[in-house]
């Protein structure tokens, strides 16, 4: 006995388009080397372009200011690692035009890392806008300071904050090393 399918399982096969055809493929002597180049080109030059964000008519566009930019920093963080986020929610910024300047400390920069090309692109769908860029600034007003552990680094620390010290060191022609 031979098994078959009952009438409503079978369906007849759907074509999206009757006149859709596959494109011809050149063999390969029938291709020259312009049609190569242009391709190529092309291809770079999609490359280059960034893929632009399409935005329905019903949704509205976030106007480009300071207060929407941190609430954009903070839906970023919400995304990403809790001590990752901890770090961008306190970092300070500025910014000109559509460029948005953070400045950090090299710590803070190496600990973001490759997560500012993901904060770029966040940044950029948040405000529907694909000029935005992020510019991390080193800022050399924050130095971070570096706590003295030896008996020689407290003593060299004092020298330096106490010009009394270092008067009588000098007077006394003291030689102290530890």
């Amino acid at each position: 006995m031979e098994r078959t399918l009952p009438k409503h399982r079978v369906q007849e096969p759907e074509f999206a388009d009757p006149n859709f055809t596959l494109p011809k493929i050149p063999k390969k002597d029938q291709i020259i080397k312009p049609q190569i180049v242009q391709v190529e080109e092309q291809a770079s030059s999609y490359n280059k372009e960034e893929t632009p964000i399409e935005s329905s008519a019903n949704e509205t566009v976030i106007e480009f200011k300071y207060d929407n930019i941190k609430l954009g920093i903070i839906e970023f963080a919400k995304t990403i690692s809790i001590s990752l986020a901890a770090l961008i929610k306190v970092l300070t910024f500025d910014f000109e035009g559509f460029t948005i300047n953070i400045r950090a400390t090299q710590q803070q920069i190496d600990a973001i890392g490759d997560n500012k090309i993901d904060w770029q692109r966040f940044m950029r769908q948040y405000f529907k806008n694909n000029q935005i860029i992020i510019n991390l600034v080193l800022d050399d007003e924050v130095v971070l300071e570096k706590k003295a552990y030896t008996q020689s680094e407290q003593l060299e620390e004092m020298l330096q904050e106490n010009d009394n010290l270092k008067y009588l060191v000098n007077k006394l022609k003291l030689k102290i090393s530890y």
